[in-house]
């Protein structure tokens, strides 16, 4: 990683021979092997709610949630990471945490946690009916 020029000694280039001493900052800069990067999207997301452990965003109908099949370039996961890696100017470090899935035809909100430890617990919260989904179906005409 060093050799790469990933690391820092107190904010400054390191080589894989130099000698590092008590009292240094030692800095790794982190890089997502190119291979495990998804692939851009060029559409955003609409952002209801965020604070620094989750995000909820309106998920509009006509796109996955994950990257699958045929649907591998516009899906809200591909828009989460284009956003994450916007806001830190790194792409791949912050990975998106969808806690529930809506099917590619269902618009609504999505929880997304910004972290594991958030996304384990919401997760449980959605398993132990905690946090409940609800539906609401809007029909054009007469419903037989």
């Amino acid at each position: 990683m060093v050799s790469s020029g990933a690391g820092t000694v107190n904010g400054l280039p390191a080589s894989p021979l130099h000698r590092v001493f008590r009292g240094q900052r030692i800095g790794i800069r982190l890089v997502e092997p190119p291979d495990k990067l998804l692939r851009k999207s060029a559409n955003n997301l609409q952002i209801v709610y965020e604070d620094p452990w989750l995000l909820v965003i309106d998920k509009p109908a006509g796109i996955v949630c994950h990257p699958v099949g045929e649907f591998d370039g516009d899906t809200v996961t591909n828009r989460l990471q284009c956003y994450f890696d916007e806001r830190l100017n790194q792409q791949g470090l912050q990975r998106p945490g969808i806690v529930h899935r809506l099917d590619r035809m269902t618009s609504g909100l999505l929880v997304v946690s910004r972290d594991q430890r958030t996304h384990r617990l919401l997760s449980e919260d959605f398993q132990k009916g905690r946090i409940v989904k609800r539906y609401l179906a809007r029909v054009e005409g007469s419903v037989p």
